[in-house]
């Protein structure tokens, strides 16, 4: 990917990179262009006399050819005796310093619009800004810097060099040559106008145009004024007792103040044809108003609590209680089990918005899980608040596909990953638009609410029946993968060592499967987390961001040991496959196939059996762990 050909760059932007990047190159290419007009300029002398030399040939010539039908002269023009032969060479090569200081300036100015161009596509520059120092620019280039000599010399283009001089003679140059000059003119402010106006407001994926501010004007809201859209389900500490029902609102204006109230209605029977009051039980949420975005969006959430373990919940959700009007059409849950019984949860990440990720998701919903776990890069929308709409996609297709043969909706456990923060990896709070924002994972008492919701933690801890607990981690996005996140592993572990499976979920595999077993990424989860995984006795790490399968054998203190932890992941439930490198000491399976996992977790028959489904083969691979 084109963010990780740069090495680590703590919180920088891909496109900052490149803005940057480009910026360096323009102010290379001109200090060349300086560089080598400074080098004409001290060698002009040479170089006129070199003009001479070839003037008198010419006129040597021309002479010699008039005498063939006429007495020679006796007469003959002499050369001047100091020009050698060296100088005549060097004064050559002033010639091509001249027209390389011509290729310099034209790099310069061409890298410097692109800076300017790509600044109005990713927001960093106003676009009225980006359309005046544009045409500025370019007129500069076409008018000023750019020499229209049929022959360029050293005395030319020194006197092309004097800004101020072409300036003045701007009228002189619209008088003598009014069809260039205004062709020029023109065509720089056209271009000028069209450019930063399509351009603005990119929505790239690794550099490449995915929609801009323009096109996405033309196209249908993904979230329109009325009912809730993007009903979804996110777990909190314990999934048997509590639930998170998320919803998304748009306001019929950007000026219309948000709601005051978020509320769901639900029971445990079906009131689908009722009205709202036929529910017994109400909860009221938070609210908060997306900030940067184009579109004026409302994010809701409502903490249910006190749930039975193991029942069917019937519910709508709205932005108050106006006669059911701008209320969800019913929908239904199941809370997971706090006992012993079996349950089934499907596992991946990487997922992307592609027709794969929706086919592998309809698999995995058909296997009737409790909850989803995804290990980060949910949408791909690369912390572009310009990429709302790939967000909007991902959510819409969740919402769709995410539902069980009994119709009940998914419940989602996430990870961050390095896509939903700026720079991949040591991202503020700031710098992850949305992730932090729509997925709540904490405790209805440690909510912090509307008015801090970027201070929600990216690591928690979720507990699902009686003998599984699952840490959702963070590999280094946000939270450093030392210090307190390190701290809070090792306390956790030690908290819940009389469980019988301990799982941790993150996005940067320690033992991946693509990328180099020593890659910097991978290196510092395995410094930080390896010893108090293997202290705590964990079971499965549930890996990603490889963009492929693979089970490890079981692995402890860097080597196999039949007692070891199993690593299972890489991440490639939507995303397209890379291609496997040679096979690794650590690897018990690996494939180049996307994928989703099943795992069902028998506590009475002391075993998880893992299946791992393909969007066409119904048992791609089986593996079972026992305590």
């Amino acid at each position: 990917p084109a963010s990780e050909s740069f090495p680590k760059m703590q919180g920088q932007a891909i496109e900052d990179v490149f803005i940057m990047g480009v910026g360096l190159v323009c102010l290379g290419f001109g200090f060349l262009s300086f560089l080598f007009l400074f080098i004409v300029w001290r060698l002009q002398p040479q170089a006129t006399a070199f003009e001479l030399v070839q003037k008198d040939t010419s006129f040597s010539n021309a002479a010699s050819s008039s005498s063939e039908s006429s007495s020679p002269s006796k007469e003959k023009h002499v050369f001047d005796d100091s020009i050698s032969s060296s100088s005549i060479s060097s004064s050559r090569n002033v010639f091509i310093l001249c027209k390389l200081v011509v290729a310099m300036r034209l790099l310069s100015s061409l890298a410097l619009m692109l800076v300017l161009i790509s600044a109005v596509s990713y927001d960093r520059l106003h676009v009225a800004g980006g359309i005046i120092l544009l045409f500025v620019v370019s007129w500069c280039t076409y008018e000023i810097l750019f020499p229209w000599d049929a022959v360029i010399t050293p005395a030319s283009l020194i006197t092309h060099s004097r800004i101020w001089l072409r300036m003045r003679n701007l009228p002189q140059n619209a008088k003598n040559q009014p069809r260039r000059f205004w062709l020029g003119f023109f065509v720089c402010l056209v271009l000028s106008i069209i450019l930063p106006i399509c351009l603005e407001g990119t929505c790239e994926n690794n550099l490449e145009l995915h929609s801009t501010r323009l096109t996405r004007r033309f196209l249908s809201p993904s979230c329109a004024v009325g009912p809730p859209c993007f009903l979804y389900l996110t777990i909190p500490s314990d999934p048997s007792t509590a639930m998170i029902v998320n919803y998304h609102t748009a306001p019929s204006s950007p000026s219309q103040p948000s709601p005051s109230q978020s509320r769901v209605y639900y029971d445990t029977v079906s009131h689908v044809n009722s009205s709202l009051s036929s529910y017994a039980y109400v909860a009221d949420g938070h609210v908060y108003r997306m900030p940067n975005l184009e579109v004026s969006r409302d994010i809701h959430w409502v903490h249910l609590l006190n749930l039975s373990p193991d029942t069917v919940y019937f519910f709508r959700a709205g932005p108050g209680s106006d006669a059911g009007l701008s209320f969800s059409e019913e929908k239904s849950f199941r809370t997971l089990p706090s006992d012993g019984s079996t349950f089934t949860m499907i596992i991946g990440g990487d997922v992307d918005i592609t027709e794969t990720a929706r086919k592998i998701g309809e698999v995995g919903a058909n296997q009737s899980p409790a909850v989803a776990i995804v290990g980060g890069d949910l949408a791909y929308e690369r912390a572009q608040y310009t990429c709302y709409r790939i967000v909007d996609q991902w959510l819409q297709t969740w919402h769709d596909t995410m539902v069980t043969p009994a119709g009940h909706l998914i419940p989602i456990l996430t990870a961050i990953g390095n896509h939903e923060v700026v720079g991949d990896y040591g991202a503020t709070p700031e710098q992850v638009p949305f992730y932090t924002r729509y997925f709540p994972h904490m405790d209805a008492d440690k909510d912090p609410g509307p008015s801090d919701i970027l201070s929600r933690p990216t690591y928690h801890l979720h507990k699902l029946g009686n003998s599984t607990v699952v840490l959702a981690l963070d590999s280094g996005h946000v939270a450093s993968v030392d210090g307190p996140q390190r701290t809070w592993i090792q306390t956790t572990l030690r908290e819940y060592s009389h469980v019988p499976y301990k799982m941790t979920l993150y996005h940067v595999p320690m033992y991946p499967t693509y990328r180099s077993y020593d890659n910097e990424n991978s290196e510092d989860v395995r410094r930080a987390w390896q010893q108090p995984f293997e202290e705590g006795n964990v079971t499965v790490c549930l890996e990603n961001h490889d963009h492929a399968y693979k089970r490890t054998k079981l692995l402890r203190g860097g080597e196999e040991h039949p007692r070891g932890i199993l690593y299972v992941g890489d991440g490639a439930w939507g995303v397209s496959v890379r291609p496997l490198p040679t096979p690794r000491w650590y690897h018990a399976k690996a494939l180049q196939s996307n994928y989703i996992l099943a795992a069902t977790v028998s506590p009475y028959d002391n075993k998880i059996d893992f299946v791992a489904y393909d969007e066409t083969t119904p048992a791609h691979i089986k593996y079972r762990t026992k305590q």
